[in-house]
């Protein structure tokens, strides 16, 4: 082969196994074919030909850059467990979008669950911590008495506030000719009560006239019906009643007194409801009865026959926690 510059050689289009190649072998020239330089890449160490996979000694120091990876080439298959840790996520990488529905829960915010019914809390340092709520906020359930019972607590609740009203007096009877007198309104009670969690309260609720109570803590008598006056068969309006035990006690109204002509009307409570004295002529008319929970009674107008007054309506018990 002559001496030629490589340089001024054509460049073949493919290298084949039948291309020679000059070589130096201890001094001397020597030719190799295409074949026998295949053949001892593949057979020496670290051939290519045995390589199905590159693992990290195969590869230098960054060399694989961005660029290098085709988009969404890595996905979670390709990432070791624990592999990637909040230094490698960019600020703001990670928004709603990417975090799967219920993947945040309870433990991953505070290391660990809490108990019912309590809130989460910043301690001031970048964690959170769990929270029981003092008892407060207001009272959200309420329980009406009209009949007694017992209030039971659920097991939770620490205060309640208790409204108690007495049952209304009942009005006089209106004799013949003549009418009657109202009767009074029953008194009331207003408490918030504090005690231990399960303790349950007796409840009495009082008819016409009753007291009404939540166990010794606090109660309001009822109103009186109305009674005839010394000398005077028309009569005068019953008593109010009164609360007691309460942070607010307040009494009823009197059943008004009847005059010639005029009915009496019935005494109200806290929560009104006086019956109002009948009205009519050329007849006998009986007294309406107590509107609300512990309004007393109207009068009644008699003629030929008397006639009855208005029974006091009952009292009422109302739990608020």
């Amino acid at each position: 082969m002559a001496n030629i510059k490589i340089s001024d050689l054509t460049a073949a289009s493919v290298a084949a196994d039948a291309n020679e190649f000059e070589i130096n072998e201890a001094g001397t020239s020597k030719k190799v074919t295409g074949a026998q330089i295949k053949s001892y890449v593949n057979s020496g160490d670290g051939a290519l030909a045995s390589l199905n996979t590159v693992d990290t000694a195969q590869i230098d120091d960054g060399a694989i850059t961005t660029a290098k990876l085709d988009a969404d080439a890595v996905d979670g298959t390709k990432i070791a467990d624990d592999a990637i840790d909040s230094e490698h996520y960019a600020a703001g990488s990670i928004d709603a979008e990417h975090i799967a529905t219920s993947a945040v829960t309870a433990p991953k915010v505070a290391g660990a669950d809490g108990s019912s019914g309590q809130v989460l809390q910043s301690d001031g340092d970048g964690t959170m911590s769990w929270f029981t709520l003092a008892a407060g906020g207001g009272f959200s359930n309420m329980q009406v008495f009209t009949s007694p019972g017992t209030w039971t607590n659920p097991g939770t609740v620490e205060k309640v506030k208790v409204t108690v009203v007495g049952g209304g007096g009942s009005a006089g009877t209106a004799p013949s000719y003549n009418t009657g007198s109202g009767g009074g309104g029953g008194g009331a009670a207003i408490e918030v009560v504090p005690f231990p969690t399960a303790t349950n309260v007796t409840v009495t609720v009082g008819g016409a006239g009753g007291t009404s109570s939540f166990g010794a803590y606090t109660s309001a008598t009822g109103g009186s019906s109305a009674t005839p006056a010394p000398g005077n068969p028309v009569g005068k309006g019953g008593a109010a009643g009164t609360g007691s035990g309460g942070q607010v006690n307040i009494g009823g109204q009197g059943g008004t007194h009847s005059n010639s002509g005029k009915a009496g009307t019935g005494g109200s409570s806290i929560l009104g409801g006086g019956g109002l004295g009948a009205a009519g002529s050329g007849g006998t008319f009986p007294g309406p009865s107590g509107g609300n929970y512990g309004g007393g009674g109207g009068g009644g107008i008699g003629s030929d026959n008397p006639a009855s007054g208005g029974t006091g309506a009952p009292g009422v018990v109302i739990v608020e926690y």
